[in-house]
């Protein structure tokens, strides 16, 4: 599957945004899909430890980011790899933060498909407290896409096939 090339209007404003660097620091990008524009603001906040990792719980950079479409947003954390935290890698790329709503939306297709919990957990062996984070994450894809025709597995779908992930 080939990779798709991003237009040089968008290369040329993503990049003209500062690099993220320090705590607060934050770069913006924006999803065309279906002639729609989903506005996505990815921030540097290191606020929250990650509690997935109980080994090195606090070496993770922890971003939180920001999806809006239309008038409604609605946030999410999302924590980095401990190999981007060792080597001190902050900064993000517009295919980066595509890429963190693609594992969001991942979070979102869970809960629709594990509908109780314990069908959550024969198929991931996960807690409780990550399968209500799962649907806590459905819940926001829900508040802001409501009434827009947007499809959770045609989004999810379409990101993946653009971007290669």
């Amino acid at each position: 599957m080939e990779t798709k090339k991003l237009t040089v209007n968008q290369v040329k404003s993503f990049e003209d945004q500062l690099a993220i660097v320090n705590n607060g620091d934050s770069k913006k990008a924006v999803l065309d899909y279906s002639d729609k524009k989903i506005e996505l603001t990815c921030t540097l906040s290191n606020t929250k430890v990650c509690k997935w990792d109980n080994k090195y719980p606090e070496s993770h950079n922890h971003y939180i980011v920001k999806f809006k479409f239309g008038k409604n947003s609605a946030k999410f954390d999302f924590f980095d790899s401990l190999h981007n935290f060792e080597t001190g890698q902050t900064d993000k790329t517009e295919i980066d933060i595509f890429e963190m709503l693609y594992i969001f939306l991942s979070d979102c297709q869970i809960a629709t498909d594990c509908y109780f919990f314990e069908d959550f957990q024969t198929e991931f062996g996960g807690t409780k407290e990550n399968y209500n984070a799962c649907k806590r994450a459905l819940q926001k894809f829900e508040r802001v896409f409501a009434g827009s025709g947007i499809d959770l597995y045609e989004l999810s779908n379409y990101i993946q096939e653009k971007y290669n992930f």
